[in-house]
């Protein structure tokens, strides 16, 4: 797992490059962000790490999310968006990210969509957006094998369920101090249930669900939060088609997907668009690594 986290760390910089280069950066002065996005387990880290040859499939990823405030206001976000692989393993995700954000005073809200290509043939992960005509390259080692397997035998690229609705103070320092009158403690209860099988998306789908409760003091807080998370898992198909999480702290989502075919998709989707500059990310770092050595050195 060590050998994983910095090769995990790197493709999550790369998933983030596109938005990076399509959006500015927030200031000192931004107050709350809240966001979204539709990420699934099926996606472009699961590929490269257990890559699944000889079960093309392609489908619409269905995602529902909602986010309570503290003051009783409820924010949904929906979102149907694009999901393939080919007989390869080849696997092509697209993502819609919704934020929110107070910057200065002036609220700021963005949308954006990106396409994330996992291509374990080749090992490597390009991704990009509609707003800039430039692919993001990032050569990767072979990480088949390297994957933790979930209890259906599934692969599930050693990452945790997709992430729910989240909101991050900027500035702010995570109070881990347990309440007065509560002592803290390492251990969290987690309990797993088999839900049986059932069709979904016409495929025969193994349910498990996973309770979490974390104990009181633990990250400060004053009494138990308990998180679920339910995943109906095609043992056939290798994928995951329904998921659904809820968490006090982040809110509910679901994702499933919708009008499930079986065999090769256009192989078009898995290269960026006619017209697209593709830039590798190893090259672009060395630049910049290079642009500022030569900055330092001016007297």
């Amino acid at each position: 797992m060590r050998r994983m986290m910095p090769v995990v760390s790197l493709m999550v910089v790369a998933l983030s490059v596109p938005s990076l280069v399509a959006q500015s950066p927030f200031s000192p002065e931004s107050s709350e962000i809240h966001s979204t996005n539709d990420m699934s387990s099926n996606g472009a880290i699961a590929a490269v790490m257990s890559p699944v040859a000889g079960q093309p499939y392609e489908a619409s990823k269905v995602t529902h999310s909602v986010w309570k405030l503290a003051d009783g206001t409820t924010i949904r976000h929906d979102a149907e968006t694009k999901i393939a692989r080919d007989g390869e393993g080849r696997v092509r995700e697209d993502l819609e990210t919704t934020s929110a954000s107070s910057i200065g005073g002036k609220q700021t809200n963005a949308t954006r969509e990106s396409v994330t290509v996992a291509d374990p043939v080749d090992h490597s992960l390009t991704t990009w957006t509609g707003t800039v005509k430039m692919a993001f390259r990032m050569q990767m080692p072979n990480l088949s094998g390297l994957a933790k397997k979930s209890a259906f035998g599934g692969v599930m690229g050693g990452i945790a369920p997709p992430p729910a609705p989240r909101s991050v103070k900027l500035g702010a320092t995570l109070e881990t101090a347990p309440p007065p009158g509560h002592a803290a403690t390492d251990k969290d209860e987690v309990h797993t249930e088999d839900l049986g099988q059932q069709s979904i998306a016409g495929v025969l789908a193994t349910g498990k669900r996973t309770t979490t409760v974390i104990a009181t003091g633990k990250i400060g807080n004053d009494q138990p939060i308990t998180i679920v998370h339910e995943e109906w898992y095609s043992p056939d198909l290798k994928v995951v088609v329904k998921s659904e999480d809820s968490d006090p702290r982040s809110g509910e989502r679901t994702m499933e997907l919708e009008g499930l075919t079986r065999g090769d998709p256009d192989p078009s989707l898995f290269h960026a668009p006619e017209g697209y500059k593709v830039q590798d990310m190893a090259q672009m770092m060395k630049s910049l690594g290079n642009l500022g050595n030569t900055t330092s050195e001016k007297p």
